[in-house]
């Protein structure tokens, strides 16, 4: 001990370090540590071991994207017939989310109301979305064109999101990409 009660230290070492491997006490919790090190770049089989520890390291970065379908507007979208046509594959995707009796109403041509919230205005308004027996096609209309078309100013080759909100029994909606401007020269 040096003057003043001051403890004199030899030999350390002032190199920075983010791990070092001799500050583990033991194997377990260096196995976890260097699991943790390399992100979760691990065996099903020490996955599977972390589970049952309830020490789960492995990372999983997904980007959210809500949108269950997304569609550029097409011609026929922003005509007269004042109707979103919605592919079939996409509302299979939204099937599996309703109840049969919901479908089957679908199904038989009679259509449905559903609330829509749009997601950029923060507004609700209300589609009915039905099949057309005839083209076999799907279709949210009834205010279309009032609420969406020309509220929003929506134009061919604008692209548009929707998804089914379960937990509020509605549809979401957004523009998610402008069509490009023609650009005029004077």
């Amino acid at each position: 001990m040096g003057e003043f009660g001051v403890v004199e230290v030899q030999n350390v070492s002032t190199e920075l370090k983010l791990f070092d491997k001799s500050w583990l006490n033991n194997t377990e919790e260096h196995q976890r540590a260097e699991r943790i090190r390399r992100f979760g770049e691990y065996t099903r089989d020490e996955e599977e071991e972390e589970m049952r520890l309830g020490t789960l390291t492995k990372l999983k970065l997904e980007a959210l994207d809500p949108w269950e379908f997304k569609k550029v507007l097409m011609k026929s979208d922003c005509n007269i017939l004042c109707r979103l046509m919605v592919p079939k594959r996409e509302v299979r995707k939204i099937y599996e989310k309703w109840d049969p009796k919901t479908i089957k109403k679908i199904e038989s041509g009679k259509g449905e109301e559903f609330k829509v919230r749009d997601y950029d205005t923060e507004t609700d308004h209300s589609l009915i979305f039905e099949k057309l027996l005839s083209s076999k096609s799907y279709v949210f209309n009834k205010n279309w064109s009032r609420d969406f078309m020309r509220r929003r100013e929506l134009k061919e080759g604008d692209e548009i999101g929707m998804f089914w909100d379960k937990w509020n029994s509605r549809f979401g909606f957004s523009v998610l990409v402008r069509a490009p401007q023609p650009i005029i020269h004077r």
